[in-house]
């Protein structure tokens, strides 16, 4: 994701979190997409990118701290981002065995 898409993706999300949409300005948007994109680099995934950056937003403007969803979130971005293939960043396990196919 290119810098111009994800600040743009950035303000959506941050509009649609905050109470008063007027506050997300270009500047604070700015910071957390140039963040993103020093710590993760522009080819991870599109949502990694976002919950990485969404964060850094609220690094930024949030009063009150963040929460412990938004924490998880960010944690777990930066892990896929430092290790793509790793276990622990797979979300869900089979627990079913696959059966033969009599076809192949």
């Amino acid at each position: 994701m290119l810098a111009a898409e994800l600040k743009q993706r950035l303000g959506i999300r941050a509009r649609a979190f905050v109470s008063d949409p007027d506050a997300v300005t270009d500047a604070h948007l700015q910071i957390a997409t140039d963040e993103t994109l020093q710590l993760a680099g522009e080819h991870n995934a599109d949502a990694i990118l976002l919950d990485i950056a969404f964060y850094r937003y609220l690094l930024l403007v949030e009063q009150n701290g963040v929460d412990e969803a938004q924490f998880k979130a960010y944690t777990s971005a930066l892990k896929q981002v430092s290790d793509p293939t790793g276990q622990s960043n797979v979300l869900a396990h089979a627990k079913s065995r696959p059966r033969p196919n009599p076809y192949v």
